[in-house]
């Protein structure tokens, strides 16, 4: 059990969260809080991390939450909360089932969003981001690390999306980030309804677009002859402008190979089939159409 202590609740005030967007990661995640949430008339976007990611300040309770936020606000707009790690991280799950109960504790009417996304894209996506960061490894060898295995198991959906919707009922939704390439618009109508906001026009241009594999090799040979030769680390960075791009307008639509191989794909299929079976009954949504793995549908 992690170290964080819940402290006496305070009763629910007008400075307090209406809504928590708490994940998961690579599921639009940044595009959601720079071109939504911050651009919505009616949305007054708050940042978690000083307080919900840090034990030292979450364990000073609820009192020190609020004084965090002493400017005045627009009691008329909706104030939301979003961080990805409140679902927890890409290497391990950490305590997001005791950061579940907080939130229900401390602000016990605010609703719950979380965006989910395919194991099978999610973990080629956790890799590239891997790579963008800097990393050099293969990713078959990236997938046998600890980087790669740790993330298998925090993609196991069902348990966190269950505890959820226990805790919160009718104010927890779950959103299929696949839905977001598929009905741009009607997705965000649908998420601004729930949240309780009228729907706004939100142009289509995702921030965080992902490179293809070929365009994501090169990224890791960049990489590699940065760390082996830091003088010309400031030249890769700026040759990795002009393939951006070169991908975004021009390699993506030519080049549509996956890193995962028959077998690394059967194996992912196998461990989560039962577990996204699970969620597609909870949540009441064919998961299959989405390309999730489930029973007999490989």
């Amino acid at each position: 059990m992690p170290d964080i202590q819940i402290k006496e609740n305070t009763i629910v005030n007008s400075n307090f969260p209406d809504v928590f967007h708490v994940g998961f990661h690579k599921t639009a995640s940044s595009f959601l809080q720079k071109a939504v949430f911050s651009a919505h008339p009616e949305i007054e976007l708050r940042g978690t991390q000083k307080y919900f990611l840090n034990k030292e300040l979450f364990n000073r309770g609820i009192g020190y939450y609020e004084q965090m936020f002493t400017k005045p606000f627009d009691e008329k707009k909706m104030i939301v909360e979003s961080e990805e790690k409140l679902s927890g991280t890409i290497f391990n799950k950490g305590d997001r089932d005791e950061k579940a109960k907080v939130i229900k504790e401390y602000f016990p009417s605010s609703k719950v969003v979380l965006f989910i996304r395919s194991q099978l894209t999610m973990i080629e996506s956790v890799y590239k981001q891997y790579l963008i960061e800097g990393g050099s490894l293969s990713f078959n060898d990236f997938y046998k690390s600890e980087q790669g295995c740790g993330s298998k198991e925090w993609l196991k959906y069902f348990d966190i999306i269950n505890l959820y919707n226990d805790l919160f009922g009718v104010n927890f939704r779950v959103f299929i980030y696949e839905n977001i390439v598929r009905d741009f618009d009607g997705t965000l109508n649908d998420l601004f309804n729930f949240i309780g906001v009228k729907p706004f026009l939100v142009k289509n241009e995702p921030m965080n677009r992902g490179a293809t594999v070929f365009v994501s090799n090169f990224y890791r040979m960049l990489n590699f002859c940065s760390q082996k030769h830091p003088i010309i680390k400031d030249c890769c960075l700026k040759l990795r402008h002009v393939i951006d791009f070169a991908d975004n307008n021009i390699v993506k639509h030519l080049y549509k190979k996956t890193y995962l191989s028959g077998e690394q794909k059967k194996f992912l299929w196998d461990f989560y089939e039962q577990d996204n079976l699970s969620l597609s009954n909870l949540i009441n949504v064919d998961l299959s159409q989405y390309g999730y793995p489930m029973p007999k549908n490989k």
